[in-house]
């Protein structure tokens, strides 16, 4: 904290013009000047870039698969796991994709994996003095 320019009482709490000066002030010192109204500090959020993540691609056998060797019918395994039956039986043929909530909460059910990290890579771009990019070389990066 710093005192007032004017009097030098503590705290000084707002800039004002005075006779072209712009000072710190106390507020009984303010009727000497014009307030200039202080700018509001814009704090910029930093946005973070979350690993993404998607259910596998082979869900569907993967579920069947775990059915199958906990050796249950469909609907002993959708009261196993609190799905309706229906939904187990769409979930299988991969009529349905599940939600990544519903992944998860079945992945740890049945102790598999179905939600995958998907990581962003970064593509080099060839320069003129290099051989061109191909999309053959960007399904190379992915993998």
């Amino acid at each position: 904290m710093q005192p007032c320019e004017l009097c030098g009482k503590y705290p000084s709490a707002k800039v004002v013009d005075v006779e072209g000066s712009t000072m710190s002030v106390c507020q009984a010192c303010t009727s000497f000047g014009t307030i200039i109204e202080q700018p509001t500090v814009v704090q910029k959020k930093v946005r973070t870039v979350e690993p993404e993540q998607s259910v596998v691609g082979n869900f569907s056998s993967l579920i069947k698969q775990s059915r199958e060797s906990k050796q249950m019918t469909q609907h002993e395994f959708s009261q196993f796991v609190a799905v309706k039956e229906s939904t187990i039986h769409q979930l299988e043929t991969g009529n349905l994709t599940p939600s990544l909530e519903q992944a998860t909460k079945l992945a740890r059910k049945l102790g598999i994996r179905l939600v995958e990290t998907i990581e962003h890579t970064k593509v080099k771009v060839a320069s003129s003095k290099e051989k061109d990019l191909t999309i053959g070389d960007i399904l190379e990066l992915g993998k």
